[in-house]
């Protein structure tokens, strides 16, 4: 269904504008009802009653055909003027409520690429660990919950290009944003460390999000820094739990100019992870699961 269409059953409004080309036929004999023509549109021939014979006659001397022409395409782009500014409105309001449904979803980005290799854990090189960390998340939080979508933001082999992940964060309207990160580190607990974008740490909590309003690139995260800074403290405190996280520990929450996270406009964490040994991923998977999982809540 077209734009046009979509609009005009939004807003009731139908277009019987007749065409503006039409031929007109003159009858010179006095006492004749009015010319009936027909005219031709999708739906068929209508009838269509002019005025009078002897006016029609003269129209081509007194202007009348013109004024009929120029009043019909003034209320045609009057009209199409009109579906311009709903439609205007109505992709603006979609823009900035991107997900109308109940699904909750996440865009899990594993450090690295086919070009970026990553540290060295052992023997084996991190853009290898978190890919396997973030395909493993994602089977397991799809298996939990039926609400949930995951994306991630690779596939083995591919490259990524700057601010790639985020127009694509952008564009898909995520609700949270993850982003994996590991290295090796031989003590015992290992430590884990949550980060967030933060441009300045004391001009970026006065700003106050308006929509309709350009962002630079860096700017993007200022739209829901404090949902970001909500959720984040509930990851924070779900990995002190040592309940819960019994193999790491957590060095806090830092919020710190992060590239890999700039111009996301959704909440977007960073979980560095060290391990002592190179399987030792594993244990992070239910800890992030419960922390997502809450903040769901």
């Amino acid at each position: 269904m077209s734009i046009i269409k979509s609009l005009q059953r939004i807003f009731s409004i139908q277009d019987n504008t007749p065409p503006i080309t039409h031929s007109l036929h003159c009858r010179k004999q006095e006492g004749q009802p009015p010319h009936t023509g027909f005219l031709n549109s999708e739906q068929g021939r209508r009838p269509l009653s002019y005025p009078e014979p002897s006016i029609l006659c003269n129209t081509q001397q007194n202007g009348l055909h013109k004024n009929i022409k120029n009043d019909r395409v003034a209320q045609t782009l009057q009209l199409k003027f009109t579906y311009v500014i709903a439609g205007f409105i109505i992709l603006s309001t979609l823009n900035l409520h991107p997900t109308t449904n109940d699904q909750f979803t996440i865009m899990i980005d594993p450090a690295g690429d086919a070009k970026h290799t990553g540290r060295l854990i052992q023997d084996t090189l991190e853009r290898g660990i978190s890919l396997q960390c973030a395909e493993q998340l994602k089977a397991t939080l799809t298996q939990k919950f039926k609400t949930i979508r995951v994306i991630l933001t690779r596939v083995p082999g591919e490259t990524i290009q700057p601010l790639q992940n985020a127009s694509f964060a952008n564009r898909l309207g995520v609700d949270l944003y993850v982003s994996l990160y590991f290295y090796y580190e031989p003590e015992t607990p290992a430590h884990v460390t949550l980060y967030h974008y933060l441009e300045n740490p004391v001009t970026d909590a006065w700003h106050k999000p308006m929509h309709l309003s350009l962002y630079q690139v860096n700017q993007a995260h200022l739209l829901n820094l404090k949902t970001t800074q909500a959720w984040g403290k509930i990851m924070l405190d779900v990995l002190r739990n040592r309940t819960i996280s019994k193999f790491f520990s957590p060095r806090g929450f830092i919020g710190i100019p992060f590239t890999p996270l700039v111009g996301i406009k959704a909440p977007a964490i960073a979980v560095e992870v060290g391990l002592k040994n190179k399987q030792d991923w594993q244990q992070i998977i239910d800890p992030l699961v419960i922390a997502i999982e809450r903040i769901m809540q």
